[in-house]
C-alpha cells in the first residue's frame, strides 16, 4: 500500500482556505479587492456578529457572465495573469484565483452577478464546497456576494476567532485601508442595520486621508519625497497628536495596503530623532510608496499583506528622510522667529556595501553631531546655566548638585563620588507615577460627577471597544450614556485628577484594547492609565528648564522608591564614577 496519496479536492480546498481565510476581515479584503478590480465605484459591506454570521459585499462593477461566474468559483481561475512573467508586474489585487473557492469551502456562499448587456443576473450557491446549478435571478449591474456561517463545518477553526467586536474592528480597519488606496471609490460599512462608516468619493488622496483621519483635523502634515525609482507621499500627524495605539498607521505600496514592521520602524525612528517619542506612544500616518513593480514582490504572502523589496535599505532610508524632512519643516515653521538652528538631514539613501545583518543606514556619530558641538550652537540649544544662577538654587538634600541641562533633554549633576546624567522626562515620570499610584492605593475607586455631561467624539474603533468593555468601564468609575447619535460622559473616576476627562476615557479604552483577554483585571488597566497620565504630565524631553526647576527635580530623586527605571522600563540615569574619570585623564 502506498504511503503517499493525493489529497481529495475537499481537503485541498480546506488547506487553501487556511492560507487565505483567517477571519472575517480577510474574507472582506479578498472580496472587496475583486470589486475594485471589477471597476466598482460604490462598494457596500454589511457584517453581523463581526462577520461570523453574515458578510454581504455589494458593488456596481462590470459583473460577470454565467460562464465566468462558474469559473470564478474554481481554484486557480483568474482573469488577471496568464504567464509567469505577469507575476513580476502585478497591477491588480485579486490575481491569485483562490478567494472565492477558498471562502466557499468553509462557509455558505451565494453569488449573484450581472453584466451591463445581460437581460438578467446569474445566481450560484456553494455550501461547504458543494456548488448548485446556475439560475437566473434579478440583479443590478455588478456583483452581490453573501457569506454565512463562517467555519460552522470546522468548529476547531471557529474557536480561534475573537469576540464579535474585535472581529468588527478588524473589518473596519480593512475597509479603511482599502478606502485610502482608492479615494475615487465610495465605501460604506454596515454593522447590522446601522451604517458605521461612509466615505464618499474623494478627488485626491489627501482628501480621502482627511476623511479617514477626521479626528486629526488640522494636525496632519503632508509628506512628499522622491528618490530614484521611488516616490513617497502621504500625511503624518503632528508630534503632539501621537496616540496610545498603533491603529492609525497605514502603509500602501503601489496602491496596495501592506503591513511592514520595518517601514513602521522607519517612521518611528524619524519621529524619535526629530522630536522624541515615548515608548508607549505611536505616530499616526498614511504613507503611499510608488515603486517600479519589478522592484517589489507582492506575492510573497498568501493574503498579500506583505511585500518584499529588491533594495530594502534604500526604501527604508527614503522613508526616514521623508518623514524627518516633514517634521523639521514643521518645527521651523513653528519657531520661525526663534534662533533654532536647522540641522541637516542625513542622507539615508546613500548606498553602502551589503552585509549579512540589517541595520538602518545612518551617518556616523561624529558626522551627525559635528555642528551640534560648536560653542555657538551649544549656547542656543544646550541651555547650560551659569554658576551664579546655580548659587541661587542650592540642593536641599545635598545629594545632587545640578550642573547643566544638555540639549533640553539631559540633566547633569554632581553626586559626590560620581557624575550623574539624568533623562529629565523619565526621571519626572517615575516620580509622578509613584505619587499617583500611592494616591490610588490609599483609597478605593470613587466616581466624580461632571457639572455638565461631556459629549464625546469617539472613533468607530473606540465606540466598539466601549461596547465590548462597557461593564469594565463602569466598574472603573465612568458613567457613559450611549444611544442615538450622541455619547455622553457623565462621571469619571478620581484615579487621576485631570482637566480633560474625555482624554482619561480614551486612555482607558486604549488600555482595555491593548490588554490581552487574560490580563484585563481592573488593577492592570488602572496601572496602565496611571502610567499614561504620569507621562503626559511630566516635563517633556526637549523642554528647557531653569536651574531651580532642575534642582527641585533632583531633590525629589532621593525620595523615589524605584529610581532606576521609568514606569515603561527606560533607564532614568547614567553614572560615571569620578575615579574612572580621573583614570581617563591619567589623574588617578
Amino acid at each position: 500500500m502506498n504511503r503517499i496519496a493525493v489529497l481529495p479536492p475537499e481537503v485541498r480546498d480546506q488547506i487553501a482556505a487556511g492560507e487565505v481565510v483567517e477571519r472575517p476581515a480577510s474574507i472582506i479584503k479578498e472580496l472587496v479587492e475583486n470589486s475594485l478590480d471589477a471597476g466598482a465605484q460604490n462598494i457596500s459591506v454589511t457584517v453581523k456578529a463581526g462577520g461570523k454570521e453574515l458578510i454581504i459585499i455589494q458593488d456596481d462593477g462590470h459583473g460577470m457572465t454565467e460562464n465566468d461566474a462558474q469559473l470564478s468559483l474554481q481554484r486557480h481561475a483568474t482573469s488577471k495573469i496568464s504567464t509567469i512573467n505577469d507575476l513580476f508586474s502585478v497591477g491588480t489585487y485579486g490575481f491569485r484565483g483562490e478567494a472565492l473557492a477558498a471562502i466557499s469551502s468553509v462557509s455558505t456562499l451565494a453569488l449573484t452577478t450581472k453584466t451591463a448587456d445581460a437581460e438578467t443576473g446569474t445566481k450560484l450557491t456553494v455550501k461547504s464546497g458543494h456548488k448548485s446549478s446556475p439560475e437566473a435571478a434579478p440583479c443590478n449591474v455588478g456583483t452581490h456576494i453573501s457569506v454565512e456561517n463562517l467555519f460552522d463545518a470546522t468548529p476547531a477553526r471557529k474557536q480561534y476567532l475573537k469576540s464579535d467586536e474585535a472581529e468588527y474592528r478588524a473589518v473596519y480597519r480593512t475597509i479603511s485601508e482599502l478606502a485610502l488606496a482608492f479615494p475615487s471609490v465610495s465605501f460604506s460599512l454596515y454593522k447590522g442595520e446601522k451604517r458605521t462608516l461612509h466615505l464618499p468619493l474623494a478627488a485626491q488622496n489627501e482628501d480621502r486621508t482627511k476623511q479617514v483621519f477626521a479626528r486629526f483635523s488640522g494636525n496632519l502634515l503632508p509628506v512628499l519625497h522622491t528618490a530614484p525609482g521611488l516616490s513617497i507621499s502621504g500625511m503624518v500627524a503632528t508630534p503632539d497628536s501621537v496616540t496610545g495605539t498603533r491603529g492609525w498607521q497605514y502603509l500602501l505600496v503601489n496602491g496596495r495596503p501592506v503591513s511592514d514592521p520595518k517601514l513602521i520602524g522607519a517612521v518611528r525612528r524619524a519621529m524619535i530623532s526629530s522630536v522624541g517619542l515615548e515608548k508607549h506612544l505611536h505616530p499616526a500616518f498614511v504613507l503611499r510608496l510608488q515603486i517600479d513593480p519589478i522592484l517589489v514582490d507582492v506575492n510573497v504572502h498568501p493574503r498579500k499583506s506583505e511585500v518584499k523589496f529588491a533594495e530594502p535599505r534604500d526604501v527604508y532610508g527614503s522613508v526616514i528622510s521623508a518623514v524627518t524632512n516633514t517634521l523639521q519643516n514643521h518645527s521651523q515653521n513653528m519657531f520661525s522667529g526663534s534662533q533654532m538652528p536647522h540641522l541637516p538631514v542625513p542622507n539615508y539613501t546613500t548606498k553602502k556595501p551589503k552585509d549579512t545583518s540589517f541595520s538602518f543606514p545612518q551617518a556616523s556619530f561624529s558626522e551627525r553631531h559635528s555642528q551640534r558641538n560648536t560653542p555657538s550652537l551649544l549656547a542656543q540649544t544646550a541651555h547650560f546655566h551659569s554658576t551664579d544662577e546655580l548659587a541661587k538654587t542650592p540642593s536641599q538634600s545635598g545629594q545632587f548638585r545640578f550642573l547643566a541641562q544638555v540639549d533640553n533633554q539631559l540633566l547633569v549633576a554632581d553626586g559626590g563620588d560620581a557624575m550623574y546624567i539624568f533623562d529629565q522626562h523619565a526621571l519626572h515620570e517615575r516620580q509622578r507615577f509613584e505619587v499617583l499610584l500611592k494616591q490610588h492605593e490609599s483609597k478605593s475607586i470613587t466616581t466624580q460627577a461632571l457639572l455638565v455631561p461631556l459629549e464625546l467624539s469617539l472613533s468607530e474603533t473606540e465606540k466598539s471597544t466601549l461596547d465590548e468593555h462597557f461593564e469594565q468601564i463602569a466598574a472603573l468609575g465612568f458613567v457613559v450614556k450611549t444611544g442615538g447619535k450622541k455619547t455622553l460622559l457623565k462621571s469619571v473616576p478620581q484615579i487621576v485628577q485631570t482637566k480633560k476627562p474625555d482624554e482619561l476615557l480614551l486612555d482607558t479604552l486604549h488600555a482595555l484594547a491593548t490588554e490581552s483577554q487574560s490580563q484585563t483585571s481592573l488593577e492592570a488597566v488602572i496601572r496602565q492609565i496611571i502610567e499614561t497620565r504620569a507621562c503626559r504630565g511630566s516635563v517633556m524631553f526637549g523642554h528647557p528648564m531653569t536651574a531651580a526647576e532642575a534642582q527641585a527635580l533632583l531633590d525629589s530623586f532621593a525620595k523615589t522608591e524605584y529610581p532606576d527605571l521609568c514606569p515603561h522600563g527606560r533607564p532614568n540615569f547614567y553614572t560615571i564614577a569620578k575615579s574612572d574619570l580621573m583614570k581617563h585623564f591619567h589623574r588617578a
